[in-house]
């Protein structure tokens, strides 16, 4: 047994009106519009799957008068007709960029940042060290400082800092540039770090027989006692 609906006012033209009817297998005829069965005697149930009416690959369950969608992961709606966007969530970290694909998402990470919701800060520092002699490395966000020893200077402390720029040697000295250091080459009659020295060249006491050693820029003079000479004096 099943409840129809039969055409009571079927004109030719314009709308029909309908009046429920209990449908029996054999009062069924062609003036009968059966709701839930078809076929001239309503013998046939309606398979409301039949039309396909599932999309994107879901399965279909037929019920009376209506029909299920099972739908495949990645679908939703009454049709599985509605893509889900992974990206509603807001799973990409450090302003990353969400791109929603089927039944997944992709994160396009900002410069600096990797990993699946670009949650991990890349160290700018590993893999090598890119901060040059002795420095030390600080990560930053997609950049880095290095803070470079004594006597480097650079991006990386690349650049030995030249330590005769100042020009530290006196009196002619040839200034020889080391690593946060110098030395000093003295011109002839001075000593000293910067050659800022006079040597004394009577350090030595040259001058004989009582002579006075008077010291000169790279040299000395002897002032020789009452009957000797030379410059030592020697006779």
């Amino acid at each position: 047994m099943y409840v129809t609906r039969e055409r009571t006012n079927p004109g030719i033209f314009g709308s029909s009106s309908y009046t429920a009817k209990i449908c029996k297998q054999w009062e069924c005829s062609k003036q009968v519009l059966c709701d839930v069965v078809t076929g001239e005697r309503c013998d046939l149930p309606i398979n409301e799957c039949a039309s396909n009416p599932c999309k994107n690959g879901a399965q279909c369950l037929d019920y009376v008068s209506e029909f299920t969608c099972i739908c495949l992961p990645g679908w939703t709606g009454k049709t599985c007709n509605v893509d889900i966007n992974e990206c509603n969530s807001n799973p990409c970290k450090n302003e990353g960029q969400c791109v929603n694909e089927l039944n997944s998402y992709r994160c396009k990470c900002k410069s600096g940042f990797s990993g699946t919701n670009c949650e991990i800060n890349i160290d700018e520092c590993a893999n090598p060290n890119p901060c040059q002699n002795g420095a030390t490395c600080s990560d930053g966000l997609a950049s880095y400082t290095c803070s470079c020893a004594s006597g480097f200077t650079g991006k990386v402390c690349e650049t030995d800092i030249d330590d005769c720029m100042s020009f530290p040697c006196q009196h002619y000295g040839t200034c020889v540039d080391g690593i946060n250091s110098y030395s000093c080459i003295c011109a002839p009659g001075y000593i000293g770090k910067n050659c800022d020295e006079d040597f004394d060249e009577c350090s030595s006491n040259p001058c004989m027989f009582g002579g006075t050693c008077e010291n000169k820029q790279n040299g000395f003079q002897c002032r020789c006692p009452k009957g000797t000479s030379g410059k030592l004096p020697e006779n």
